[in-house]
């Protein structure tokens, strides 16, 4: 590492381990040498770290209590007034219905919500924008020229089970942002006239909505139909705009990175110059991906300060500072990944590894355990397994150690460590003939170490036969 970064890197890994999400972003330090306003970095840290409003969990809580669709209604209604009213609880309505995504446990929770609420504007559009990101999610994100038909299908099976239900939520409640908003994206993939009609509503109803203006400068955007004209107005849209809202700061950052796409420019000075016009999470990462060593490293760190559920970056960050060695920024990001890509064993594995070699047994025996129980283990996560129950103080004399010998000495016959386990478990129990017969069997073994080993461990168990006849 540079030494001129070192404290930068300090700085965010001791930001990297405070609990509360809104205190990890805030205690991050800025770009090196490029420091943001701090009320940008206020508004913008508010918006991705705040707790939700109301989380999935609450929500289907209230959905089984008597009356508990109604109480949501109130919750909601209430929520969507400060949006309007109070400049600290803004667009906080939009996060909360951006839990709707494409994962199957919200569809379920919003399926739930429309049957208990069938005029509810919040429920129907909750199912809407779920049905909508099933929709994205189907059709990928290749171009149009590289998505398969049947790819398409799918895609405008969705958007047109989300329509009508965003469309009714409108009608119901012609104040619910979330909703006009999905109903543009749906437009920009199908439809001019849908796209037009509900962006022209979103921003007479919620123009200083961060939601909303990133809505209008996707639309602008000379991949969606739009032009640099359009993102030159954006440009001005946003700084009439950001004195009211200064979380708008952030979409200067992305108007100009669209606009170098649009000119074909790749070169790594323009995009750092965008990426620190203000805090954006996507405009970081396409900084990060084109500058090398810890250059890249630091614009990941500022990716994951302000998306830290961004995978992409994730993995970028843990392979850098994996080859760096720096075993303290590795740990934070496998565990991350292990929490959050459960089904890839490699992360997994080596998390394990890294807790093995810093001895903290206990805490790798929960994951060796998941581990085992995959349908096809890695060899050997038996034996790991084993040695970190007859290495952590608190499992050592426990019986699974002593069963562990037992089937480790038949899987595993020319490791050492089993043996001694197997002879412990015995010893302390008093069971004479079994050592006499462990013996015997050690006898015709021969460990991967050197063979004193195994003529100590014979000596040893004969010696305590001996001293206990």
């Amino acid at each position: 590492m540079p030494a001129e970064l070192k404290e930068y890197f300090d700085a965010a890994l001791k930001a990297e381990r405070l609990a509360d999400p809104l205190q990890r972003c805030l205690a991050y330090p800025d770009l090196p040498g490029h420091p943001w306003p701090e009320h940008v970095v206020m508004a913008h840290c508010t918006r991705v770290a705040r707790p939700k409003a109301l989380t999935l969990d609450e929500l289907e809580q209230m959905l089984g209590q008597p009356d508990g669709a109604t109480a949501i209604d109130a919750r909601l209604s209430g929520l969507l007034d400060a949006h309007f009213q109070d400049p600290e609880q803004r667009d906080r309505i939009h996060e909360f219905f951006r839990q709707f995504d494409r994962n199957e446990r919200s569809g379920a929770i919003a399926t739930r919500w429309v049957r208990a609420a069938p005029e509810s504007a919040f429920a129907m559009a909750a199912l809407g924008s779920h049905r909508a990101r099933l929709g994205w999610e189907a059709r990928g994100t290749a171009l149009s020229k590289d998505t398969s038909r049947q790819q398409l299908k799918r895609m405008e099976q969705h958007f047109l089970a989300a329509i009508p239900l965003l469309d009714g939520a409108l009608a119901r409640e012609p104040r619910l942002g979330p909703a006009c908003v999905g109903l543009s994206q749906i437009g920009r993939m199908s439809s001019d006239a849908l796209k037009w009609h509900a962006l022209e509503h979103c921003q007479t109803i919620d123009p200083l909505s961060y939601y909303v203006v990133s809505e209008l400068v996707y639309v602008a955007m000379p991949k969606w139909g739009g032009s640099e004209a359009a993102l030159d107005a954006m440009t001005a849209y946003i700084r009439e705009h950001m004195d009211r809202n200064p979380a708008l700061q952030a979409q200067l950052a992305v108007v100009e990175m669209e606009r170098l796409k649009a000119r074909g420019h790749e070169g790594v000075d323009a995009y750092i110059a965008a990426a620190r016009l203000a805090p954006q999470a996507d405009v970081l990462y396409e900084a990060s991906y084109r500058t090398h060593q810890w250059t890249r490293a630091v614009y990941l760190a500022q990716t994951l300060r302000f998306w830290p559920d961004y995978r992409n970056a994730r993995e970028g960050r843990y392979a850098h500072m994996s080859n760096a060695e720096l075993w303290d920024w590795v740990e934070v990001d496998l565990a991350w990944l292990v929490e959050h890509v459960p089904q890839d064993p490699v992360y997994r594995n080596n998390y394990v590894w890294l807790l093995m070699n810093q001895e903290r047994f206990g805490e790798a025996v929960p994951h060796l355990r998941v581990m085992l129980a995959l349908p096809d283990p890695t060899p050997g996560t038996d034996l790991t397994l084993c040695i970190a129950l007859a290495r952590d103080p608190r499992t050592a004399d426990s019986d699974e150690v002593g069963e562990c010998g037992a089937r480790m000495i038949v899987a595993y016959p020319q490791e050492e460590a089993p043996w001694h386990w197997r002879a412990r478990y015995l010893a302390e129990r008093g069971q004479r003939e079994a050592l006499v017969e462990l013996v015997a069997e050690l006898r015709k073994v021969r460990f991967k170490g050197p063979s004193a080993y195994r003529s100590l461990l014979i000596r040893g168990i004969e010696r305590y036969l001996e001293d206990t006849q």
